[in-house]
């Protein structure tokens, strides 16, 4: 069983780093390696769900020129190398705010189709790990409807980075770097909602959490979303985004009793 100062981690820094958050994932990772039934089993709802996310990114793919080309009428006039790169900065705009979406939009479906996998996966975790399982998930009475905020929230993130992305010049580029940024920040604060709430800790302290290490939040967020858009990275990272927010979200809490003591021991 983990101690508090074992989750803290060996440096005893209160701080976590993006490198901390990011080693979560593949902390998970390497856990449910040795366990390759609860990998196979996690695999099956990320496989089912990314089936259908495929088939809407070959679409966007075949019709990117056509949406393109809606979106530019101002550079109809336009020189024809200005054109082109302007059209390839909003199509690169267009590709990375999908993609945001879909990512994001997988996880919450993920999440509510294999919820009884998850739920499995997390309670093995919790006994391997942390030594017992909480009695009751106790999830905060808003909880049901954080997988369908997550998909609104992601929709009008992408809609707004995607008119960022018809800023001329810079906007494309702009879009590209913060959609993931805006993606994996969301998925953060969906896969640490059933470790956290399991101890009776509101949403609203979790968030409140998450954005005290803002950096080791982006640094798992960003890990996972970058997992899941390499090829097939989605079906076999999904158990293990699952398995390291749970382990994340244990190290928040500890890193958070941790940084009470200390001001606790100050006065």
């Amino acid at each position: 069983m983990k101690t508090g100062r074992d989750l803290v981690g060996e440096t005893g820094r209160l701080g976590l780093g993006v490198i901390d958050g990011a080693a979560q994932l593949f902390h998970g990772a390497r856990w449910l390696m040795k366990r390759p039934k609860l990998l196979l089993l996690g695999a099956l709802p990320a496989a089912l769900v990314s089936a259908v996310m495929t088939v809407l990114v070959v679409v966007l793919l075949i019709n990117i020129v056509d949406i393109t080309q809606w979106a530019t009428p101002f550079a109809e006039n336009w020189g024809e190398q200005i054109r082109w790169i302007a059209r390839f900065i909003v199509g690169l705009a267009v590709l990375t705010g999908s993609v945001a979406l879909l990512v994001a939009v997988f996880a919450a479906t993920t999440l509510a189709v294999g919820d009884p996998i998850y739920a499995k996966i997390w309670r093995e975790v919790e006994r391997d790990q942390f030594g017992h399982v909480p009695a009751e998930e106790l999830r905060d009475p808003d909880s049901a409807h954080t997988r369908w905020g997550l998909m609104l929230r992601s929709l009008l993130g992408s809609i707004t980075l995607f008119a960022v992305g018809l800023i001329p010049v810079v906007g494309g580029t702009t879009a590209a770097v913060l959609n993931p940024m805006y993606s994996g920040w969301l998925l953060a604060g969906e896969l640490t909602e059933r470790a956290c709430s399991a101890r009776g800790m509101s949403d609203s302290r979790r968030k409140e959490l998450l954005k005290l290490n803002r950096p080791a939040t982006l640094g798992f967020g960003l890990a996972v979303h970058f997992s899941f858009v390499i090829p097939l990275g989605a079906i076999i990272f999904m158990p293990s985004a699952v398995v390291g927010a749970s382990l994340y979200a244990h190290k928040l809490i500890a890193v958070d009793m941790h940084r009470a003591r200390e001001q606790e021991t100050r006065r």
